[in-house]
């Protein structure tokens, strides 16, 4: 497996998930931007890996916000999602 600190790996990832959080589904903005330093962290990219007991390589990680990352932490997508569920379960009727 390849070091995901390659550009072009990371460019393959972006373009995979056509600059949005795998999470969320929100629009990213690259630290390259000149808009990233003045918005929020649900809109800014971050590198995560998909199972963080593995490392960085092209097969496990995946672009989120820095919101949902921080959110994350070492949980598994499928617990986050679940998670998310039961917030929006509280809130939404």
């Amino acid at each position: 497996m390849s070091n995901i600190s390659y550009p072009k790996y990371k460019k393959k990832i972006w373009k995979k998930q056509n600059g949005k959080c795998a999470i969320t589904n929100v629009e990213l903005i690259l630290p390259n931007d000149t808009k990233y330093k003045t918005i929020n962290n649900n809109y800014k990219a971050s590198i995560d890996r998909i199972d963080s007991s593995k490392s960085y390589t092209i097969d496990n990680v995946q672009f989120l916000s820095a919101t949902m990352n921080y959110l994350k932490m070492d949980m598994k997508n499928d617990d986050v999602m679940e998670f998310i569920d039961i917030i929006k379960n509280l809130y939404i009727k």
